[in-house]
């Protein structure tokens, strides 16, 4: 559903006034009053936000103390979901009468439109295969528009998005192709539905400020990659793994040849289907392989007791399941179960919340073999039939 005019609805809690408006008589010296919020007040968002969270708190929803922008309702025995992006809505539930009048509730609050059962959400398109119970989100339309954007569109494909190995200069003559543009243009595919392009997306930001030639060459390879993979997204499937949230995490130490910073990278799954992902390059230098795991591992716990805390909320996880992290490092593991190390005990201190929540119960670390370490996709370039394997792990298929 969509929300008319949806920061008029606001109300000020502030005293603001503003000139007359051209046309309107009014006597000299005189200004308006505001009585309603307004597009353009830099308060507008917040009055919307406000103005809908009372609503819901009214109709009997609770909002979720890990994400403000998700509310659950339970009403004789039918569980709602609905999550909020500025004036979009998107609801969710098992029983569809329950959901209609939940939409009618809404309508009496404000003027609103209903699309119907979601078939696109913020550039997404949602497939659904109910009879194999899956569902497919993809942007295959906004793929595309990439590609004959920057002049991609009949470019040979590639079946990779990076050569392995790859190590970029920051020399080199400025390029004037429009590299920021088509960055961000793929980093959005990476936010939505694309992990695969991750550590690639991430890889060529660092050469934002000043590119030249070779970098445009590299960003182009990426779009002859997305060339051939346009139709491909995330699928979420009915998985026999009954864990609630599994992560994988992984750091490629000392990767970048100018200052030997390590790449850290994680990916989280609910139930089998993955449902976040990150790759980003550390602030730190690592003395060691075991270290650079170490910091990459606060991340993914970071990031995973934030998820269970959003799953708890959907109670679709018991407070008491740990969160299972698989790392290959077995120096990393051993440093998150010793209370004391000399090896890190120069760390900054937070990093070692990891031994609280191991000691807690809340994450449980386990080792996996490198060879199955899914993670492994968001800290390096790898060869084709290694990246393909991964990218089908983790979910993103046709």
């Amino acid at each position: 559903m969509d929300v008319k005019t949806a920061f008029l609805h606001g109300v000020l809690k502030e005293d603001l006034y503003m000139e007359v408006p051209q046309g309107v008589k009014a006597s000299p010296g005189h200004v308006c009053k505001l009585q309603r919020s307004l597009y353009g007040l830099k308060q507008a968002p917040r009055c919307w936000n406000d103005k809908f969270n009372s609503t819901l708190l009214k109709l009997g929803f609770r909002r979720s103390n890990h994400d403000y922008c998700l509310y659950v309702s339970t009403t004789e025995g039918d569980e709602v979901y609905l999550v909020l992006y500025v004036d979009d809505l998107l609801i969710a539930g098992r029983n569809i009468r329950t959901i209609e009048k939940l939409k009618r509730r809404l309508s009496e609050e404000f003027e609103m439109t209903d699309c119907g059962e979601a078939k696109f959400f913020l550039g997404m398109r949602l497939e659904y295969n109910r009879r194999d119970g899956e569902l497919k989100l993809s942007q295959e339309a906004a793929a595309v528009k990439i590609l004959e954007k920057f002049g991609m569109a009949e470019c040979n494909p590639s079946k990779n998005p990076m050569e392995k190995g790859l190590q970029l200069s920051r020399d080199g003559n400025r390029t004037s192709q429009p590299y920021r543009e088509s960055l961000g243009s793929l980093m959005y595919q990476m936010l939505c539905v694309r992990p695969d392009l991750c550590y690639p997306v991430g890889y060529m930001g660092r050469f934002q400020q000043s590119p030249t030639e070779d970098h445009w060459q590299a960003l182009k390879r990426i779009m002859r990659y997305l060339k051939g993979t346009t139709t491909m997204g995330l699928v979420f499937k009915r998985h026999e793994d009954s864990r609630p949230l599994v992560g994988f995490v992984d750091a490629d130490w000392a990767s970048d040849s100018e200052d030997r910073k390590s790449v850290t990278g994680f990916l989280f799954k609910v139930f089998g289907s993955t449902v976040s992902w990150a790759s980003r390059k550390q602030s730190t230098v690592s003395m060691s392989s075991s270290e650079a795991e170490y910091v990459a591992l606060s991340a993914a716990v970071s990031e995973g007791v934030w998820l269970a805390g959003v799953l708890e909320d959907l109670k679709c996880k018991p407070s008491t399941a740990p969160v299972i992290i698989f790392e290959d490092n077995r120096g990393c593991i051993g440093l998150a179960k010793n209370a004391e190390s000399k090896r890190i005990k120069h760390l900054d201190i937070k990093h070692h919340f990891i031994k609280d929540h191991v000691a807690a119960g809340t994450i449980k670390i386990e080792p996996i073999s490198s060879a199955e370490q899914q993670a492994d996709l968001l800290t390096k370039a790898l060869d084709v039939s290694r990246f393909q394997y991964l990218r089908n792990r983790i979910g993103v298929t046709d």
